[in-house]
């Protein structure tokens, strides 16, 4: 699990695992505790100084702060420099997610979220670990009705989502 705030990965040192029982990367050090993030009931943190939570995130996703969510190019920039992309400006092993795990952008408007995200993190409900594919608001990129069921598993490149609910033709036309 990374550990980041403000873009600034909490730990400081690496240790090597074994990724799908046979496959060593990588990691950053384990940080104890009492409960898995995925058992966990609540969460606890001082902060000192001038350090202020806005948002907080946890579990294998990614979420950026809400003042960004109106301009998917600065989402997609934001979530690129806290991922595992270390040689191109990342975390390396402390981020939060790989490089291919990301928002996508409408192609003619990049301002504006594709409507249906094919690249989006895993979570604890992933039977096969492969990324999610989502219907989103364009304007925001959140979840249509905040609904997990407007995604499903992309298992072998297998979504089937239409999207028609979220898709906004306007948006793409408008000056």
């Amino acid at each position: 699990m990374s550990w980041v705030f403000t873009g600034q990965p909490l730990q400081f040192d690496e240790r090597t695992t074994l990724f799908l029982e046979r496959k060593e990367r990588q990691r950053g050090l384990r940080v104890p505790t009492d409960h898995g993030a995925d058992t966990a009931s609540q969460f606890r943190i001082k902060t000192t100084g001038s350090a202020v939570l806005t948002r907080f995130a946890f579990g294998k996703c990614f979420i950026w702060p809400e003042e960004l969510s109106s301009n998917c190019t600065e989402v997609a920039q934001w979530v690129f420099l806290r991922g595992k992309s270390g040689e191109a400006g990342g975390l390396g092993v402390f981020g939060t997610n790989n490089g291919g795990i990301t928002v996508e952008c409408a192609p003619t408007k990049p301002q504006y979220f594709n409507w249906l995200q094919k690249k989006l993190h895993p979570d604890r409900d992933s039977k096969h670990g492969a990324s999610y594919c989502c219907c989103v608001d364009m304007k925001t990129g959140k979840l249509h009705e905040n609904d997990k069921k407007w995604c499903m598993e992309d298992y072998l490149k297998a979504c089937n989502l239409q999207c028609f609910e979220t898709y906004d033709g306007s948006l793409m036309y408008e000056d």
